[in-house]
């Protein structure tokens, strides 16, 4: 229903123009709404916020217009939107803390299972009508007509997450964020624990350990510690995101 909205008056420029005069008029910090693509994966937050901020703005042209979005009226239909606004600036935060040339499989795990906990912490909040965590629902009054939807709509993601996140556990691999710290349950061979005992030692490396990136650090002992060095590279291979491919896509096409 946004999106109907959003494109009626984008569709076409006179409607568009007269909105962005209407809003000059009405002292608006924005003039214009933004489209949604789904190429752009973070653009529906962004939507809903600029559409929440303009919603005087909104409800005065589609009347003047006359046109039937019986909803454009409607307080609850606002919350609502207010709430997946909320929703998704949560969402396009986690997708903005998974990119970076730097970020792997195992520090994206971590992120993504703090997320379902938190999905966990915001479900127990909202069963018990405490809806803090989504600030522009909670300074409703009206905020307990749509708790239920809340409720289910979290209910929902959280069963996203564990059926496309099946397992998020990575202890088995923590060594490989910092091998000068003691860890248990490692699942390491003999040679890759004689291989680690020497390095946590190894006072250099523990300095250039600080000092460089992580895959480089895994790279740069490669010939000193092989067993541990190949297995850890082992674990840092996988994509964590596409960042890395977009990222080479970007580079081509400055290229040509």
């Amino acid at each position: 229903e946004v999106i109907k909205v959003v494109n009626y008056i984008k569709s076409c420029p006179l409607r568009s123009g007269i909105f962005a005069n209407l809003c000059k008029a009405m002292d608006s910090d924005r003039t214009r709404l933004l489209y949604h693509t789904e190429v752009r994966r973070l653009s529906k937050g962004k939507v809903l916020a600029r559409v929440l901020s303009l919603r005087a703005e909104i409800i005065s042209f589609v009347d003047a217009e006359k046109i039937s979005f019986k909803f454009i009226n409607d307080d609850i239909w606002w919350l609502e939107v207010a709430f997946i606004s909320d929703l998704f600036d949560k969402l396009n935060t986690l997708n903005l803390s998974l990119q970076g040339a730097n970020e792997n499989i195992i520090t994206i795990s971590g992120k993504l299972k703090a997320f379902k906990d938190m999905l966990q912490l915001w479900m127990t909040r909202a069963n018990n009508s405490q809806l803090d965590c989504f600030p522009s629902v909670d300074a409703s009054t009206h905020k307990s007509t749509i708790t239920p939807v809340i409720q289910k709509t979290l209910e929902n993601l959280s069963a996203s997450f564990t059926k496309y996140f099946p397992s998020l556990e990575t202890k088995e691999y923590e060594w490989v964020i910092n091998p000068f710290v003691n860890y248990e349950g490692t699942c390491l061979t003999m040679a890759e624990e004689e291989n680690l005992i020497d390095l946590k030692n190894d006072l250099v490396h523990k300095v250039s350990f600080a000092e460089q990136e992580l895959s480089a650090f895994w790279v740069s002992i490669r010939s000193e510690y092989p067993y541990l060095s190949n297995k850890a590279i082992k674990a840092l291979l996988p994509f964590g995101s596409s960042y890395l491919c977009e990222l080479g896509f970007l580079a081509q096409t400055e290229i040509e």
